[in-house]
């Protein structure tokens, strides 16, 4: 009944969104996309990746940073992404 994965939600510190475009957007590359209208309000980032999905980053208050969670991204060249 699963087709894929659709979104991947991060949590992040208050006031994160300016650190967010600052590194998915401008460092990664990632498109920021327009949230919808029943969520504009809430707080966070969202980008799109080339394959259609979607990362989310959303407050957690308080936040307290995973010591295991992790997030993994493929590039197609890895040697090229790591000269950046």
């Amino acid at each position: 009944m699963i087709t894929g994965l659709d979104h991947v939600l991060v949590t992040a510190p208050k006031g994160h969104e300016s650190e967010a475009r600052a590194f998915f957007g401008e460092f990664l590359g990632m498109t920021e996309l327009q949230k919808p209208e029943k969520l504009a309000a809430l707080n966070g980032v969202w980008f799109g990746m080339p394959d259609g999905r979607q990362l989310h980053t959303l407050t957690s208050e308080p936040f307290s940073a995973s010591k295991r969670a992790r997030l993994c991204l493929r590039v197609k060249d890895l040697d090229l992404f790591a000269e950046m």
